[in-house]
């Protein structure tokens, strides 16, 4: 029976939704190293799924096993043990299925002033090889001039833009959505890398916390990370989180992410009403005026 919340990332299809800059999810080789907002667009983005995915909602099952007991593939009561098996275990149960997941960023400093926040839906099916991503971006640390809302859809590889700005008309292009979130498999090699990782069983999950060094976006490799995983029974990845201070824009910022994965086999992935519009205007031949 499917659960409410589902929750997974397809590994195939993240370059397209990062970009060409995006980070992917190839398996590295092993080397140590609160935003609740709900991101709204011009294509009724607001149905989706999320009771039941705050990882600090969930209390203890009061499940007690032995040290070092295994618990599911790559993971024991001391931590993840094999990085390797934890993710492909992952993957084996997320492949080839619908998906939605929700990114959250935020750079706050001492005064707990706001210079930066991001929030990202993406809606992914991996079969038709489609995704459909909203962003919002309300003050980005250096680029206050950004506009509000950006809407892409990709589709056979091409991608268009619907760009929705604090002020002016709405305008189309064909970019790319940004790389705005940290790959789940370099947050599986932080916590395998950590001595410390705590590991909680909760009543259908498993939460593992650690602290870690870079570099992880948009840490350096020095810059303390706290790091949160929530895993489910069967090995999808519920939700993982990010939290330490860096001084990557020259400012000692206090950094915060979020990902949350939903609807994993429930997801629609459905083309939005501006694409027809915006590729007819892309398609349209620029005319160029001359002078009599």
């Amino acid at each position: 029976m499917p659960r409410r919340v589902r929750l997974a990332f397809v590994i195939v299809l993240f370059a397209l939704v990062a970009g060409c800059g995006g980070v992917g999810d190839e398996v590295p080789d092993r080397e140590p190293y609160g935003v609740d907002e709900t991101v709204g667009s011009s294509n009724a983005v607001e149905n989706v799924t999320t009771a039941g995915v705050d990882g600090n909602a969930n209390t203890d099952a009061g499940t007690k096993r032995q040290p070092g007991e295994r618990i599911q593939a790559g993971l024991t009561t001391d931590g993840i043990v094999d990085e390797r098996a934890f993710f492909e275990n992952y993957r084996t149960v997320v492949e080839n299925r619908t998906h939605t997941y929700l990114v959250e960023k935020r750079y706050v400093d001492e005064s707990r002033t706001v210079h930066g926040k991001t929030e990202q839906l993406v809606r992914v099916d991996p079969a038709d090889e489609r995704v459909f991503v909203v962003e919002r971006t309300t003050s980005v640390e250096t680029r206050p001039e950004e506009p509000v809302v950006r809407e892409y859809w990709i589709e056979d590889g091409r991608s268009v833009e619907r760009v929705d700005p604090a002020e002016g008309s709405v305008e189309y292009d064909r970019g790319w959505p940004r790389q705005v979130r940290t790959a789940p498999v370099w947050v599986v090699y932080a916590l395998a890398a950590t001595e410390n990782a705590t590991v909680t069983e909760l009543d259908d999950t498993t939460r593992i916390d650690g602290r870690t060094s870079g570099p992880l976006y948009p840490f350096g490799g020095d810059e303390i990370i706290d790091v949160r995983l929530t895993v489910e029974d069967d090995g999808l990845i519920r939700q993982y989180e990010l939290e330490g201070v860096t001084d990557r824009y020259d400012l000692e910022l206090r950094y915060a992410e979020r990902v949350t994965y939903v609807d994993v086999g429930e997801t629609r992935v459905e083309r939005p009403e501006w694409v027809e519009e915006a590729t007819a205007e892309l398609e349209t031949p620029a005319v160029e005026s001359r002078a009599e």
